[in-house]
């Protein structure tokens, strides 16, 4: 069974649209957009690991993230102690409000290339979705 870190336990309101609120109203607020980092037991995920793939996912998302509620990212060696290549595998599903996951995988020789990889198929999955459902308007 792999280990899970959850960076952001407890997620926070923010202001969506931080102008003046309506009579009567509190305002528009959303939830912060979570990330959550599993590694397989073959992996260390330690603090410095956890904020470098934190990182990268909100460095490929940050122009979307008022639309995302939730990114779990599953880290693992496909090989264990064994080298190879392609062996470091990094997959990401993010969660649209009302809408389904989206995942994507990438595999590659390190784990850093499989993050950035898995991060760039991402953000480019999520481009061409949200675009979809604004022309669908």
């Amino acid at each position: 069974m792999g280990r899970a870190f959850n960076l952001v336990a407890e997620p926070r309101s923010t202001p969506r649209n931080p102008g003046p609120p309506a009579h009567g109203t509190r305002g528009a607020y959303e939830q912060e957009m979570q990330i959550q980092v599993h590694t397989d037991h073959t992996l260390e995920g330690g603090q410095k690991f956890i904020a470098y793939v934190t990182g990268v996912v909100e460095g490929a998302v940050s122009r979307l993230s008022a639309r995302i509620s939730r990114i779990e990212v599953h880290v693992s060696d496909q090989n264990g102690s064994k080298t190879g290549q392609h062996d470091k595998r990094c997959m990401m599903e993010a969660r649209l409000e009302g809408h389904p996951p989206i995942a994507v995988t990438h595999k590659a020789a390190t784990v850093d290339e499989a993050v950035d990889g898995a991060a760039t198929k991402l953000q480019q999955s999520l481009r061409a979705t949200i675009d979809r459902l604004q022309e669908a308007r």
